[in-house]
């Protein structure tokens, strides 16, 4: 039997984690460690007790791990909580560079993020894969030979927004430097980056988590896919990759652990993003807006462009409200009127 992975069908791994309500054993508890999604109660006169479950289950993984969420208190690394779109961007872009004039053109690429998508907040740069390996050069020299990098990474800062590199851990076969912990840490420091996105890794082991530290203070992480439970306290952000939502939407774990966690849903494949979109919504997280997908077009739609540009005007409103959520009373809304979403604040009423 073969099977062939289609990248529009949500596998098991990627579907939400029922939520059963009752006393949070300890075995259950630690089973909901494992969600990606916790599924949304089918039943509204479960809602309550859906919630408390939740409540305990963070307190007791909490617990159970030590959390102390001190990464979150560094001041460098404070912008991560408010990072709601980020684009994944490959360096030879046509819109962030001129092939007849032979620079980078940032000045174009913002404009364009600014019209269909509000503006971004952070940029990942991507610079190596597919072609790494049709030469002996490796992912280092991918970014240390392009001319005017430095100068495009200070120009996006000077426009607000944070910049990513790219960390291959799977690249093994090219020209041999130093190891990868003092390379990518020299990386970051030459070019000024804010953070590191961890390609292919959920995760950083522990050593490279404190040599990027120690080259950049308040260096931000970011894994690709589901991030365990006991690393959210020294990695700031990761990916919702492919995260299958429930049929009542449901909460992203990582998110919902610590608040100041920001995680973006990604489906590079997909040409609708109407699913990642609401659950980002719905959870007060970010997107990651990906249209060159190694080499190949996957241009969003202007619906869902125009949907991205609704979500940031307001996140980056309530980014208050998002993190600490003072001040907010939920209320109950009329059954003919039920948005996704109703509270009241100071007296004023918001869906």
């Amino acid at each position: 039997m073969t099977y062939t992975f289609d990248p529009l069908v949500p596998r098991q791994i990627d579907r939400p984690t029922e939520v059963a309500v009752g006393p949070l054993t300890a075995e259950r508890s630690a089973a909901l460690d494992e969600a990606k999604i916790f599924a949304g109660p089918a039943d509204p006169a479960d809602r309550e007790a859906w919630r408390e479950t939740l409540r305990a289950w963070r307190a007791d993984a909490r617990e159970r791990h030590g959390y102390t969420g001190a990464a979150y208190e560094r001041p460098e690394a404070a912008w991560a909580a408010g990072c709601s779109t980020v684009a994944q961007v490959w360096l030879w872009d046509e819109l962030l560079y001129s092939f007849e004039e032979h620079r980078f053109t940032p000045e174009r690429f913002l404009a364009d993020a600014a019209e269909r998508f509000g503006g971004l907040d952070a940029v990942v740069l991507w610079h190596a894969y597919p072609v790494i390996g049709l030469d002996d050069r490796n992912q280092w020299d991918f970014y240390r030979d392009v001319p005017g990098i430095a100068h495009l990474v200070a120009t996006f800062h000077e426009a607000g927004l944070r910049v990513f590199v790219d960390y291959n851990p799977w690249d093994v076969g090219t020209r041999r430097g130093a190891d990868d912990l003092d390379e990518l840490a020299g990386v970051v420091g030459e070019l000024g980056a804010d953070g590191v996105f961890l390609d292919t890794l959920k995760k950083a082991e522990p050593e490279l988590v404190a040599r990027l530290e120690e080259a950049r203070p308040g260096i931000v992480l970011e894994g690709e896919s589901k991030l365990p439970v006991e690393r959210i306290e020294d990695h700031s952000s990761s990916w919702a990759q492919f995260f299958a939502d429930s049929p009542v939407p449901g909460v992203l774990r990582a998110h919902w652990y610590e608040r100041r966690h920001m995680q973006h849903h990604v489906r590079r494949w997909h040409r609708d993003h109407s699913e990642e979109l609401q659950s980002a919504w719905l959870n007060g997280v970010g997107v990651m807006v990906w249209e060159v997908v190694f080499g190949v077009w996957v241009g969003w739609s202007r619906r869902d462009a125009a949907t991205v540009r609704r979500l940031v005007t307001v996140q980056r409103a309530v980014r208050d409200l998002l993190l600490e959520g003072s001040g907010r009373r939920w209320r109950r809304c009329p059954p003919r009127r039920r948005p996704r979403a109703c509270t009241r604040r100071g007296g004023r009423s918001t869906a």
